[in-house]
């Protein structure tokens, strides 16, 4: 393949991809199946670059992702709950929301 389709870039965000083994699943093997992937970069990580923590040899890329797979690995069924909390830290408050309308 030639041109402008031939470079491109498979990224992917790990916690977003963990939530839903959690969800669909609920099934600690899941999760942890999901997080070996995210780790060895096979399946649907391979040949792909993860966006928002990106692991090279630093260490602190890991602080979001290591609680979350943790979290979910010891309850996958608190997804939800997770998920929830996480919206609600960054959604726009109720004022923001009607001061943008205005």
């Amino acid at each position: 393949m030639t041109g402008p389709a031939s470079h491109f870039v498979r990224s992917f965000v790990g916690i977003q991809r963990l939530l839903p083994a959690a969800r669909d699943s609920n099934s600690r093997w899941q999760v942890g199946r999901t997080v070996i992937d995210l780790a060895l970069k096979r399946g649907i990580f391979a040949d792909g670059s993860e966006e928002l923590t990106p692991v090279t040899s630093d260490v602190p890329p890991l602080i979001p992702l290591a609680p979350v797979a943790c979290f979910l690995l010891i309850k996958p069924s608190r997804w939800e709950q997770l998920s929830l909390a996480t919206v609600n830290a960054y959604a726009a408050a109720p004022q923001v929301v009607r001061l943008v309308n205005h």
